[in-house]
């Protein structure tokens, strides 16, 4: 009887743990980086080291789960904004929501733009991931008749990038700044019967080399 009630007690407990940790991995490595110290984490999750190392053996399991963990909040995201009937709400509730998530949780996006552990997805198949996903988006968006007709993907993709990186630069100064930003942003790229840019958009070849200058750093993960 006594084993029979504490099994799943243990196991409870174990699942708490787990999500204690990770939620402290989020916080952490999103405050001080993807190096930031192992005893913190398991400080601020208020659980001992060994209970830690049991759970995630290496650093690189712990990068996993706050990973997996991630992904799964974009996925959702991304079911969500397909659901919307109305594209251009679409478009500025995906912009809205992963400028939200980069501001909750910048280990995410370190890591999906380093990968470097075992199990995680190249920067490479993330990116024809994000584009497929993308490229859905826009073109129901001109379907629709809401974005300027000579926008693509890519300029979409760089206006996004924009923000992304408003909002480190500004967290400590004005961490609500992006909003504004993304605002003008968003209004930029809606059709108003506006004369066409002087410039073709970038490739998918040339962005896809533009984010890895802006975003990786010392070829991923040491």
């Amino acid at each position: 009887m006594v084993m029979t009630e504490s099994a799943p007690r243990l196991r409870k407990d174990a699942e708490r743990n787990r999500r204690l940790l990770v939620a402290a991995a989020v916080e952490v490595f999103s405050e001080q980086g993807l190096h930031a110290s192992l005893d913190e984490i398991a400080r601020r999750a208020g659980v001992g080291n060994a209970t830690l190392y049991r759970r995630f053996p290496t650093r690189a399991d712990l990068y996993a789960a706050v990973y997996a963990e991630g992904d799964a909040t974009v996925r959702r995201l991304q079911d969500e904004v397909l659901r919307i009937q109305d594209a251009w709400l679409a478009l500025v509730t995906y912009f809205e929501g992963v400028s939200m998530l980069s501001v909750s949780n910048r280990a995410l996006c370190e890591l999906m733009m380093t990968g470097g552990f075992p199990g995680a997805p190249t920067f490479t198949e993330k990116w024809r991931e994000g584009s497929k996903f993308m490229g859905e988006l826009i073109g129901r968006a001109h379907d629709q008749g809401v974005l300027r007709p000579e926008v693509t993907v890519e300029d979409v993709g760089m206006a996004l990038c924009s923000v992304q990186q408003m909002i480190p630069a500004a967290g400590s100064i004005a961490p609500n700044a992006w909003r504004r930003h993304l605002a003008f942003t968003l209004d930029g790229l809606r059709a108003r019967g506006v004369d066409e840019p002087g410039t073709p958009s970038l490739t998918d070849e040339e962005l896809h080399g533009l984010v890895q200058q802006l975003f990786l750093r010392d070829g991923g993960l040491r």
